[in-house]
């Protein structure tokens, strides 16, 4: 008997160390950049829940394991997805810088093409 209270205390503890990680790591994941940390928190939170799902006794309650668990979830698919579009936004700014730098060059070798006509001429006209 005396077992089993101590795997359903061991069950909470675990499960409320699951919500409040689950609960950080949610609020973390909606600011940018810093959300990449949800990542690991979730992840935690994740084990935390399985962890009170296996110590917890056939007669506990499992809705605050469920919960964690669920919170847990939500915070590292919206924290991957911000990961995901602030990468593709980055790689969409350096695109268009590298097209905007090969434009530059492409319009200074005209440029230069151009001053080597030009003086091609005033040598010609000079003869």
């Amino acid at each position: 008997m005396n077992t089993m209270n101590e795997k359903s205390a061991t069950s909470i503890v675990f499960s409320i160390l699951a919500l409040i990680v689950a609960i950080i790591a949610l609020l973390l994941s909606f600011l940018p950049f810093i959300g990449i940390i949800s990542l690991i928190l979730g992840g935690i939170a994740i084990i935390f829940s399985i962890l009170a799902y296996f110590f917890a006794t056939p007669h506990q309650s499992k809705n605050l394991i469920l919960a964690a668990f669920i919170v847990a979830l939500f915070s590292i698919i919206f924290s991957y997805w911000q990961y995901q579009d602030i990468k593709n936004k980055a790689q969409k700014t350096i695109q268009k810088i590298t097209d905007d730098f090969e434009e530059i060059q492409q319009l200074e070798s005209l440029d230069s093409l151009n001053s080597n006509t030009d003086e091609m001429r005033s040598r010609l006209d000079s003869l």
